[in-house]
């Protein structure tokens, strides 16, 4: 399985979003249920974007430079995107953790 490209936008469904964070599916729909990681599309047509994907990654305490090596792998993205992936799932988690912040 591979993940969608549109662009230099990339798009994985919850059996590929599984694979790279191993975890079940039944994990990644949870998550995506209690509004964890926010998906694309409706029914059997969800999409998760990857800078979502590295967000949740890294709430969840995952290391983002594994996450990242096989978001590459399994995408074939070049340096460049991989780099700004990163600093907006980075970015989304600072703005998250920010927000909530006492």
């Amino acid at each position: 399985m591979t993940p969608e490209k549109t662009g230099q936008d990339v798009w994985f469904t919850a059996t590929e979003a599984s694979k790279v964070l191993r975890v079940t599916r039944q994990a990644i729909y949870r998550a995506i249920n209690s509004g964890q990681i926010p998906v694309h599309g409706e029914g059997y047509g969800r999409k998760i974007h990857v800078q979502d994907l590295l967000a949740y990654g890294i709430q969840t305490g995952r290391d983002p430079k594994e996450l990242v090596d096989r978001i590459g792998k399994d995408t074939g993205a070049d340096a460049g995107d991989l780099v700004m992936w990163v600093l907006a799932g980075l970015g989304l988690v600072l703005l998250v953790k920010g927000l909530f912040k006492k």
